[in-house]
């Protein structure tokens, strides 16, 4: 029988992460403060890409020591992931484009020509920049919503309701990912809230992370594809 985490297991998860986060960090610094070429590097599309894979990768390790699966079967089960063209709904592959939209529009009002991808891409090699972010986007998309939606949410809103639930995580991704996107306090904040709510509200009607993943990997995919064009049509 499949069991459903407590908001006790999401508090130790999310305190767990964070930890985590800080030792990587201090491990930077020290790297950086005995090798400048470090600091500098750091600007680059590969340090980019490498902080997501760190970033969620620690928290995908995580995932596998509080869920502790048997399989990987068991592992989709126990975070709802069913990869069923049948339960694939493709509205929420259009709603991830359309916040997507909203995002590209309202950018225009920020000191910024796109969003922080576009920063990245201009400092980096052209032929070089478009595999480290893309892979860096597919990353996000495919390692983030079995964290969040998967284990996190699924946890809070056991012992506290939807909204509560939705209102943690959403906290939770403004504060780790708004800076990422649009340069700006105001954009960036309504875009994750935006998105953020989304992904859940996807995940309560679907009970399907693969349909989360899609929606996150389309509107990944639209950030993506307007600060590429922004770059390279200054």
């Amino acid at each position: 029988m499949k069991t459903v985490p407590k908001a006790g297991s999401g508090w130790a998860f999310l305190f767990s992460w964070v930890t985590l986060q800080i030792i990587i960090g201090i491990l930077y610094l020290l790297l950086a403060e005995n090798h400048p070429n470090v600091s500098a590097w750091s600007d680059s599309p590969q340090a980019y890409l490498l902080g997501v894979i760190l970033g969620l990768g620690s928290g995908l390790f995580l995932l596998l020591v509080f869920l502790r699966p048997k399989s990987i079967a068991d592992l989709f089960d126990l975070i709802s992931l069913r990869f069923c063209v049948k339960e694939i709904q493709i509205q929420w592959v259009l709603w991830g484009a359309v916040v997507a939209v909203i995002v590209i529009l309202l950018l225009p009002i920020t000191p910024m020509k796109g969003g922080v991808l576009y920063c990245v891409i201009e400092r980096g090699r052209r032929e070089q920049t478009m595999f480290y972010v893309t892979t860096a986007h597919l990353i996000a998309a495919f390692l983030e919503e079995p964290i969040v939606r998967g284990f996190l949410y699924k946890a809070f809103r056991e012992s506290y309701g939807r909204v509560v639930a939705i209102t943690i995580v959403s906290m939770l991704s403004i504060l780790t990912q708004f800076s990422t996107l649009a340069g700006s306090l105001v954009v960036g904040t309504i875009s994750v809230l935006g998105m953020c709510i989304l992904l859940c509200w996807c995940f309560e009607k679907t009970r399907n992370l693969a349909n989360c993943i899609l929606c996150h990997l389309t509107y990944n995919v639209c950030l993506f594809t307007y600060d590429w064009l922004r770059a390279e049509n200054p």
